[in-house]
């Protein structure tokens, strides 16, 4: 083809897969009954015929960068059996509108990745189809596979059902090429996979090829070639590339300098063509090719071929139905595409209608035009019947005039038929843009006398200018180069890797997660929680220093995700996020970067000690000959030892610096710099040997301190997310049975029954109830929000009405929870962990004023090696860090012995908190008694309806009465029940079946009732009296014991109930202790306040239902759990019921842990103190004090360890 026609059509074009194109279909005047309508009418006029029915299998292990698929990364595959169920729903949908048993044609099973899905759950998905189909008599099977994937179990699973094609998706061999589009396959697993296929007997094996690819080549993609035809396949689709990342963001992974384009892209369409021709393959329609024998050509030979969504076919029908996410249907007259993503097709499923997103009904004219461009690329001619409209033959005179096409009054021709590259217009660029480096289009953005690639990266920039932040650009020599890292962050416009990335989302305000491993100093909390100075889209962000994340608070229709990862990337701080597996929790412990510099240190450091032995050892004649050599050679190996591997304390530095604040790690800077330059000089000048081994043993000890303090608080923070756990328990509903397990062992697709009150603990779709969520846990707005069937609710909502069934999305984040209830103190917490910093304004002052008056001191004495000694000695040994860490580590270390025992605080100042305490005031009824093994009686009488009803209504209720009272009842259905009403502690009431019902106190009964005075659960049907339950509840064992162990303590006991165990209480509990009776929870809390007003510190028990108020109110509140979901984001701990006789046991340590750590700080000062006084002598060797740094803190972790041990073993919490 001459290169000027080339240039001349090398535009963007559309790619007809239908007519009009999905772009142009609507959601406001498409209507799923007509959809209906024209399914029923359809199938009816062609019956015989028979149906296309493709399936849409989202899902994939990896994204593949350059795919235009409609795909749901993930590696869990539990989402397979609750996609499939979805699917035979819509399929079971459109066999009731079909009316008869409908008779498959063709069968095509598409993604995503079919085979993500495992054998035996494809097998059980297409049987199921089949079970309510026939087969027509040629019908054609067939699915796409991944190579890397694909087992024999698959294969011959599915051609037991009836498949006989197999379609692979092959691409490119070429290494290169696989890396950019992260679609990994070897010809020799495609081989193994063509070759089981063949020996199980599929009859047709397909491969796909793409040619524009980036870093393809025409060498590449010869060897690709000729490797597919090695393997000799029955059909080849040889597509263009279609770079579309404004749709595709996966697609911005690469940019255009990366691709071929024009000539470069024709060539390896030309040169794939040959080959494949010159193997025996014929050119089929647009962009196939097959062997003489496959269906497909003589289909073609024929004029049967035909084009659908699925691809060339010779099975042509009236009516395809798409099952699935995104799947579009035609019923010739009208198309209809599916939702496209999980969350919105799940919702549509749950009304019980056909799926559909968005349609198009034909016109007469649609019509008409739908067929011709069939023809056109079935056929390369069309014969209009009535003559060529005059629009249509001036569009076609130019190509006439080209020699592309000829025409005559009805028929049109395709006379060069290889023009077919559907690419975009090449964009001229002229220079670079000064933010992200990237080459300039002709339309550039200007500000401030530089021009920008984009209006993103102009607005960047601003934003970093107005904030006196453009130091950025002079401190990174090459800003350009970092942004362009940004490119593979384009998958965060995808909905569902955002879905499955926040923490929250609700209208506007969205909250997510980040781990980010810049974060070290204070420095980094400043800068991080200021980002809504940055963009005010940001409303909020707190750090957790112990696992280097961030939790920001953003309006998502103001900042997308992407930009606010991005602009966190332009500070410096670039969240981790995994494109393999997204997840909340990141389990790696030290940053791999680290352990790279570690070994490069290492490395360094022996080489220096070898090329200094002579000096160690006494220079020799022969030695002083290399003295001079071996000198360079070592301050060589500084350069990388300060700059490479103790970078990280230069940018430290100069970061605080800039906000004009001193760290820990300023003067670890200064000395690297000191000693690297002195070393400089003397090896220059021939003064001396320099201290390049102290400067390269100090760099390698202190990032072997930096990795033991990692390793450390990896420890921590796992042992407090993974090995411990919230001590309440979960419904979930097991083959219609209700049976309670705790929070850790639910997984995704488990359904869980949620009552009134109680806490959502990971997301879920809702899929049965009617859902009003108070999400203050979350967000902190009280004001309840409305879910509807299908919609996320994210974790950490509590239900506010009646009881709604969840079908759970995400796993359980622990480590998730713990950070939503430390949400109203994570500003003390950020405190203590970074104490070091905040005493480091000081004690960085203050040890340089001793370095320097000791350098001073010697320098007067005129021994300038002991002022040399003296200066580094001073700055490397002193170390706030063994002081800070006292606090931490101890207090940590007692709420991990805490977690075994089923005490579960939710921080470590909460701990503190336990320790001050020196009054407690008990609930009674879920804390001093338990309802599990409740003795229950009935004074009335119920008929069986009325049992239901009755079950029916407490069934939605978490307090621990009515759960037993759904035990006694022992029915085995439920009603629905409407317009819920709770008053916790109180009673309820609903509407079922258009009958009232009423169960509770006896005070808020809705009718009068004489001659009752008895305490219970009473009943009122239909504003008639039914009588009531009376419980008689089991004291926990060892109450007077407890007591007697807590007589040290002001005890006061606050019950809701009647005084009818008074009699009880006395017995247990000591005089003088006070007891009161029906105290509502308003007069609880203000108890508690007067016992705080006359001085006491209170710790609060109770069962998190009607306590709340005064379980926040106290000091110390303490939830009592009995295998239910009561936790209450005001309490401080959540105490198993069957540990409370712990009690005294807990409160000890916490005191205990106060002295260990008043004994730790005096061995931290010891430390300070002796090793600064031999420093300033000038007898301390620099390389040993910085041995003697991480010895200090291995010091204080040890002692904090197992001192903790032995106190709490001493109080008989461990063995």
């Amino acid at each position: 083809m001459e290169a000027t026609l080339l240039q001349k059509y090398n535009v963007a074009a559309p790619r007809y897969t239908s007519y009009p194109t999905v772009p142009y279909w609507d959601h406001e005047s498409f209507s799923t009954a007509k959809w209906i309508e024209i399914v029923s009418e359809t199938h009816a006029a062609n019956a015989d015929e028979g149906i296309s029915l493709y399936i849409h299998l989202p899902y994939c292990e990896s994204l593949c960068t350059y795919c235009g698929c409609n795909t749901r990364i993930t590696k869990n595959h539990a989402v397979e059996e609750p996609y499939i169920t979805a699917l035979l729903k819509e399929w079971a949908m459109y066999c009731d509108i079909l009316g008869s048993k409908p008779k498959i044609k063709e069968l095509h099973l598409g993604g995503g990745t079919p085979t993500f899905f495992s054998a035996e759950n494809l097998g059980w998905l297409i049987a199921q189809i089949l079970e309510n189909a026939a087969l027509a008599s040629h019908a054609q099977l067939s699915f796409e596979a991944h190579p890397a994937n694909t087992t024999f179990e698959h294969l011959k699973t599915l051609y037991e059902l009836g498949f006989r094609r197999l379609s692979l998706g092959i691409q490119d061999f070429d290494p290169k090429v696989q890396l950019m589009i992260n679609r990994f396959q070897t010809p020799e697993q495609v081989a193994a996979v063509t070759n089981q296929a063949r020996f199980i007997g599929y009859n047709s094996i397909n491969f796909d090829l793409i040619y524009g690819l980036p870093a393809q080549n025409l060498e590449g993609l010869k060897e690709t070639i000729k490797d597919v035809i090695q393997l000799n396949p029955d059909r080849i689709a040889y597509y263009s590339y279609a770079h579309v990342p404004w749709l595709k963001p996966g697609q911005r992974h690469f940019t255009e300098k990366d691709l071929p384009v024009g000539d470069e892209k024709f060539s390896l369409y030309q040169k794939g063509c040959a080959m494949l021709i010159d193997a025996g393959y014929q050119d089929i329609g647009m962009d196939h090719f097959a062997l003489k024998s496959d269906s497909l050509y003589l289909a073609s030979q024929a004029k049967l071929l035909h084009r659908n969504f699925m691809g060339y076919t010779d099975q042509h029908t009236h009516l395809l139905i798409g099952l699935g996410v995104s799947s579009i249907s035609d019923g010739w007259t009208a198309f209809a595409q599916n939702p496209k993503t999980v969350e919105a097709y799940l919702k549509k499923i749950n009304e019980g209608i056909p799926p559909i997103d968005k349609g198009h009904i034909l016109t007469h004219e649609d019509l008409q035009n739908r067929q011709h461009i069939l023809n056109m690329m079935c056929r390369e001619t069309t014969v209009f019947e009535y003559g060529i409209p005059e629009y249509v033959k001036d569009r076609l005179w130019p190509l006439l005039k080209d020699g592309l096409v000829s025409f005559d009054d009805k028929t049109i021709k395709l006379t060069q038929t290889k023009l077919k590259m559907e690419d975009q217009k090449n964009i001229t660029r002229e220079t670079l843009c000064f933010h992200c480096g990237e080459d300039l289009p002709k339309l550039s953005y200007a500000f401030d006398d530089k021009k920008f690639c984009c209006a993103g990266c102009r607005g960047v920039y601003k934003i970093l200018s107005e904030n006196n932040l453009c130091n950025y650009y002079q401190y990174n020599n090459n800003p350009g180069q970092q942004f362009n890292g940004e490119s593979h962050l384009e998958y965060l416009d995808e909905p569902n890797i955002i879905t499955q990335l926040l923490d929250y989302r609700h209208e506007s305000s969205s909250i997510i997660t980040f781990y980010i491993p810049a974060i070290h100093c204070s420095s980094c909390i400043w800068l991080l929680e200021h980002l809504y100075k940055i963009n005010p889209a940001v409303f909020s962000s707190r750090i957790d220093f112990l696992k280097k994340q961030v939790t920001i608070s953003f309006n998502h229709e103001e900042i997308s995700l992407r930009q606010l990862v991005e602009m966190l990337n332009q500070i410096g701080y670039e969240p981790l996020i995994s494109l393999q597996d997204v997840v909340k929790a990141h389990s790696s412990s030290v940053d791999k970067a680290l352990i790279l510099k570690i070994a490069v240190a290492g490395f360094l450091m022996g080489n220096v000690m070898l090329f200094s032995f002579p000096e160690y050892f006494g220079l020799s004649g022969l030695e002083k000959q290399f003295q001079y050599l071996f000198g360079w050679l070592n301050l060589a190996f500084s350069i990388p030892a300060a700059f490479y591997c103790g970078r990280d304390y230069f940018v430290s530095a100069i970061t605080s610096l800039k906000h004009k604040h001193i760290n820990l790690d300023t003067p670890l800077a200064l000395i690297i710099a000191v000693l690297f330059f002195r070393t400089a000089f003397e090896v220059i000048f021939n003064s001396g040997p320099g201290f390049a081994d102290t400067l390269t043993g100090l760099v390698f000890l202190l990032l072997m301190g930096k990795w033991l303090k990692q390793r450390t608080y990896h420890h921590i923070s796992f042992d407090r997310d993974y090995r411990s756990y919230f001590p309440i328990a979960i419904t979930t509903l097991q083959n219609g049975n209700e049976k309670p397990v705790s929070i850790n062992e639910i997984k995704i697709g488990d359904r869980i029954w949620i009552r009134n009150g109680e806490l959502v603990p990971a997301d879920a779709i809702l899929m049965k109830g009617d859902a009003w969520m108070d999400m203050s846990f979350v967000t902190g707005e009280s004001e309840p929000v409305h879910k509807v069937l299908g919609e996320i609710i994210y974790a950490g909502g509590r239900q506010t009405t009646e009881a709604i069934e969840l079908e759970v999305i995400k796993p359980v984040s622990q480590s998730y929870l713990t950070g939503l209830w430390n949400n109203e103190n994570y500003k003390n917490t950020v405190e203590m962990e970074t104490f070091n910093d905040s005493v480091a304004k000081y004690f960085s002052l203050g040890v340089f004023i001793i370095a320097f008056v000791a350098t001073g001191y010697w320098l007067f004495q005129d021994d300038s090696h002991k002022a040399w000694s003296a200066f580094t000695a001073v700055i490397i040994v002193a170390c706030p860090c063994v002081l800070a860490l006292s606090t931490p580590f101890t207090l940590s270390a007692i709420l991990s012995v805490f977690d075994k025992k089923g005490f579960y605080v939710k921080n470590t100042d909460a701990v503190e908190e336990l320790a001050k305490c020196d009054a407690i005031v008990f609930d009674k009824t879920g804390t001093l008694t338990s309802t599990e093994n409740a003795a229950i009686t009935f004074s009335g009488f119920l008929e069986n309806e009325e049992k239901v009803l009755i079950a029916s209504l407490i069934r939605n209720s978490s307090h621990p009465l009515s759960r037993q009272i759904l035990k006694k009842l022992n029915v085995d259905k439920f009603n629905s029940v409407e317009n819920y009403r709770e008053v916790v502690g109180k009673g309820l009431a609903a509407q079922i079946d258009g009958r009232s019902i009423y169960a509770g106190h006896l005070s808020m009964l809705p009718i009068a009732v004489e001659n009752i005075s008895k305490s219970g659960v009473h009943i009122v049907i239909d504003h008639v009296y039914k009588g009531y339950f009376d419980v008689e509840q089991q004291w926990r064992p060892g109450l007077k014991q407890l007591m007697s162990a807590l007589s040290k303590y002001k005890i006061q006991l606050l019950s809701g109930d009647t005084d009818k165990d008074l009699w009880m209480l006395k017995t247990i509990f000591l005089n003088p202790t006070k007891i009161k009776f029906r105290q509502s929870p308003h007069e609880k809390l203000n108890n508690i306040l007067e016992l705080q007003q006359s001085g006491q510190k209170v710790m609060m028990l109770g069962d998190g239902l009607n306590d709340a108020g005064a379980l926040k109110q106290s000091n110390f509140g303490i939830a009592i759990t009995d295998n239910i979901n009561n936790f209450t984001p005001g309490c401080d701990a959540i105490l198993k019921g069957s540990s409370i006789n712990y009690l005294p046991n807990f409160a000890q340590l916490s005191k205990d842990g106060l002295k260990i750590i008043k004994r730790s700080f005096a061995i931290a000062t010891a430390y300070n103190g002796i090793g600064i006084f031999y420093a300033v002598q000038g007898t301390l060797y620099p390389l040993v004090a910085a041995v003697l740094m991480p010895i200090s803190t291995i010091t204080i972790i040890c002692f904090t360890t197992f001192a903790t041990r032995i106190f709490a073993r001493k109080n008989g919490l461990i063995d």
